[in-house]
């Protein structure tokens, strides 16, 4: 005021100053709010993030810099313009997978899968062996030579066990005498089994017959080393004399 001759007022209004933060999103996914958000000095803002369905984020850059978070970030006391940029990437999942002894499964380990992938697993037994059980997540499917995991939404575990083969023969005799031992009998891949034979009196062995193939008039019959199923008939027949 120059010459000043008499009363003067002054008066001065104030207000916060403002900052604006650009908030943009990558494909496959959202974040909100986007575009410029202004905001006042010390404010606080929450950004949310949403990922399309399969994606999740992958990081996220606070003025070019990252920063850990997953589904939301908050700038606090704010104080400059900044820049919120978040990316995203297709899930992926981890299928373990694992064979106990005498079988393989193929591929074996951890498995990465994308989010909707399929994957397959081939199952292979030792010779001799045969699959047990198939665990999938813990619960015991049926039992295949392969399994497949179809649109792929989670973590998964497959896991196989094996056992020895076993096989069953069936041994039966006609009238007139016995086999020992008779019935079924069950046993492992690559035993041995002897059968005896015995014809009642007045009777004698007439045949043999294993898995259709006739084996003579043994009194004693072995299979040996075991990989099918058997069934061993044997046949008696009464003796017979001539009177001239």
């Amino acid at each position: 005021f120059e010459a000043v001759d008499k009363d003067h007022t002054i008066s001065a209004t104030f207000e916060k100053i403002k900052y604006t933060i650009t908030a943009t999103a990558g494909e496959n996914g959202t974040i909100s709010p986007s575009g410029e958000i202004v905001v006042e000095y010390g404010d606080s803002q929450t950004f949310e993030f949403a990922p399309d369905l399969g994606y999740a984020v992958k990081h996220v850059l606070v003025n070019d810099e990252p920063v850990d978070t997953i589904e939301s970030y908050t700038i606090y006391n704010i104080s400059e313009h900044t820049t919120i940029h978040v990316e995203f990437e297709q899930r992926t999942y981890i299928i373990t997978a694992s064979a106990g002894k005498n079988g393989s499964i193929s591929p074996s380990g951890q498995i990465s899968a994308i989010h909707g992938e399929s994957k397959t697993f081939v199952i292979t037994s030792d010779y001799g062996y045969q699959v047990c059980d198939i665990i999938i997540d813990g619960e015991v499917v049926e039992d295949a030579e392969s399994y497949t995991f179809d649109s792929i939404t989670d973590n998964h575990t497959i896991e196989v066990t094996f056992e020895i083969q076993t096989f069953t023969i069936v041994a039966t005799a006609g009238e007139g005498g016995t086999i020992t031992p008779s019935g079924e009998i069950t046993l492992e891949f690559g035993a041995t089994q002897t059968f005896e034979i015995t014809p009642n009196d007045g009777y004698v062995i007439k045949k043999l017959v294993s898995n259709g193939q006739e084996m003579g008039a043994p009194a004693s019959y072995s299979i040996i080393n075991i990989q099918e199923n058997y069934i061993v008939t044997v046949e008696f027949e009464r003796i017979s004399y001539t009177i001239t």
